[in-house]
């Protein structure tokens, strides 16, 4: 049988559909059909029902469908055939290969990286509990308190301080060199010669929904060496703005704790977990994305945000609000006192007294007017200009009666009247006053507020940092000129000055260039996360696709502005104007 859908045809006449789902649900049998509470979504009534005779399942809450197969895939957050082989595998069932040649390929490559990620853990956890080479990291978590047991559940590591160990021990072991690079555990430093990613460093195996390993975080433990903290790059199984460390756990747990947490870093969780607190994720050093909170909705009715009680903590905060607004998933928010992380808080102060402070929790959007409204003064001008900060943070808000909420709570702090910052909100809805905004709608970082990130910017920077001498092949300063993004295009003006004053560099010279912009942690998360190309041929293409696409971009923003500028002529009669954005306008084509 060579048919992907013969296959799964097979797959779901062996597969019981309510069998299936009952080891994951529990379902009650209600007439013909079975209930129970939806797996997908926060659901309080049960709106999950499964009809065991036409082998499908229906949430009338969130609208999940589909057959056994859909079900594993949705669950498990994995692709279709990964889905149908777990299922093949219960049953019992060999899944021959069939004609779609590609996705064959990708699944095979998908099976080596686990692998070889499974051996490489195995390698850094034997380093870290048996060899004498693994006494400091053994020293750093007995001084962080981090018991045993954690440290053999979560099969924590140690990556030696040498630059081929793991690449010795994985060709000892016939793992292929270019397996381990796009595993992104090894890194090609010269033509032709590879080194260990990670060195010296106290490593924590990162997983999927379903427990297998997919990357790897690595802490340095020489404070000297930065970055502090270093994950693994994205790779065909690992895409960090999908993945929460600790969510095949927390998923568990979460389903009679109801709440998830949602820490910053891996050793804020491990403490929580070793004091007992098992629902809660950590963002592996990144910023929450609307994917994770899609994962977090999945497993939870509500979210609490727990994070440092330093400055970047509460902008982390604030950030987070427009992802749970356009989710519409609740959560809300602890930040730390003291500038104290929860490891140091939970070591400080105990489990019970964090505790307590999750039961204090401020809602999301609550802790983000009140923390604004802090930082302007009680003048009429002031508070005019807060306004204008906090309004975009709910443009996106479907529910009226939720934005309406949220209006009420603006002017209860802000002492304006609702109607008035109702009025204000339509005016910045329908485009007046656009002056003082970007295109999408937030101010920039410059004045404090919430900026959006352009993926494409992102993907050109990652190029650049590795390969700085690709500048010399573009032109720079139009590049610049197409960096929407404040912070991003502060860090391309550090690299293209860097790269004038000396050519190639160092991360440790970027982040000095840009110490005084605020923007460290971009760099770090831009650096580490860059993907690995196979020559430089394949990584100039791709930065000349990603800046052709970015000048599109840049090019039909500026076409709707001008549309937009127009309709605003034509309805206030203004010929002059008129004739002048018509002739913008056809300037593009």
């Amino acid at each position: 049988m060579s048919n992907l859908r013969e296959q799964a045809a097979e797959v779901r006449r062996a597969a019981n559909i309510v069998d299936v789902i009952s080891t994951f649900v529990r379902l009650k049998k209600a007439g013909r059909n079975y209930v129970g509470l939806c797996p997908f979504h926060a659901d309080k009534d049960p709106s999950f029902t499964v009809n065991e005779a036409k082998g499908f399942f229906y949430c009338f809450g969130c609208k999940a469908g589909g057959d056994v197969v859909t079900f594993i895939k949705l669950y498990r957050n994995c692709s279709y055939y990964e889905a149908l082989q777990e299922l093949a595998d219960r049953y019992g069932i060999e899944l021959k290969k069939y004609d779609h040649e590609k996705v064959s390929k990708e699944k095979d490559i998908r099976e080596e990286l686990l692998q070889v990620n499974k051996i490489a853990a195995e390698f850094y956890h034997k380093t870290l509990v048996e060899e004498a080479h693994g006494l400091p990291a053994r020293v750093y978590l007995k001084e962080r308190d981090i018991p045993p047991a954690i440290v053999r559940e979560q099969k924590l590591g140690y990556a030696l301080n040498k630059w081929d160990s793991l690449l010795k021990f994985l060709s000892s072991r016939n793992v292929p060199v270019q397996l381990a690079l796009k595993a992104g555990l090894i890194v090609e430093h010269k033509k032709g010669l590879y080194r260990d990613r990670f060195r010296h460093r106290l490593m924590f195996p990162i997983r999927n929904s379903r427990g297998q390993i997919i990357a790897f975080g690595g802490r340095t433990l020489d404070n000297n060496v930065p970055p502090k903290y270093m994950n693994s790059p994205e790779t065909p199984i690992y895409h960090k703005g999908r993945v929460l460390y600790c969510y095949h756990i927390a998923r568990e747990v979460c389903r009679s704790d109801k709440s998830v947490l949602v820490v910053e870093g891996y050793l804020d969780l491990l403490r929580l977990h070793a004091s007992g607190i098992r629902s809660v994720v950590a963002t592996l050093g990144t910023a929450l994305t609307r994917q994770h909170v899609r994962l977090l909705e999945r497993i939870a009715e509500e979210a609490v945000l727990v994070f440092d009680g330093d400055e970047s903590g509460v902008k982390a905060a604030s950030r987070s609000l427009e992802l749970f607004l356009l989710e519409q998933f609740p959560a809300r928010c602890v930040v730390l006192p003291d500038n104290l992380d929860p490891d140091d808080y939970v070591q400080k102060y105990g489990a019970e007294s964090f505790r307590d402070l999750l039961d204090e929790a401020l809602e999301l959007t609550e802790f983000y007017i009140e923390q604004k409204v802090a930082s302007y003064d009680d003048t009429l001008e002031s508070r005019a200009r807060l306004i204008d900060e906090l309004l975009p943070v709910i443009k996106d808000v479907s529910n009226p009666v939720v934005r309406g909420v949220y209006i009420s709570k603006i002017a209860e702090k802000t002492g304006i009247s609702e109607s008035a910052i109702s009025q204000r909100f339509k005016e910045l809805k329908s485009g007046a006053g656009r002056g003082k905004y970007r295109r999408n709608g937030f101010k920039s970082d410059d004045a404090g507020g919430i900026e959006e990130v352009c993926p494409l910017e992102e993907s050109i920077l990652k190029v650049l940092l590795h390969n700085p001498g690709f500048l010399s092949q573009i032109d720079a300063e139009k590049l610049l000129s197409l960096f929407g993004s404040t912070t991003l295009r502060k860090i391309l003006e550090a690299v293209i000055e860097i790269w004038r004053k000396q050519g190639s560099f160092g991360i440790e010279e970027l982040l000095h260039e840009t110490a005084d912009q605020g923007c460290e942690s971009q760099v770090v998360d831009l650096w580490v996360s860059s993907q690995c190309w196979n020559t430089e041929s394949e990584a100039l293409t791709h930065l000349k696709n990603k800046i052709g696409a970015l000048e599109e971009r840049v090019i039909e923003e500026k076409k709707k502005e001008i549309l937009s500028q127009i309709s605003d002529a034509e309805a206030k009669g203004d010929v002059t104007k008129l004739k002048e954005l018509l002739n913008k306008f056809e300037g593009f084509f």
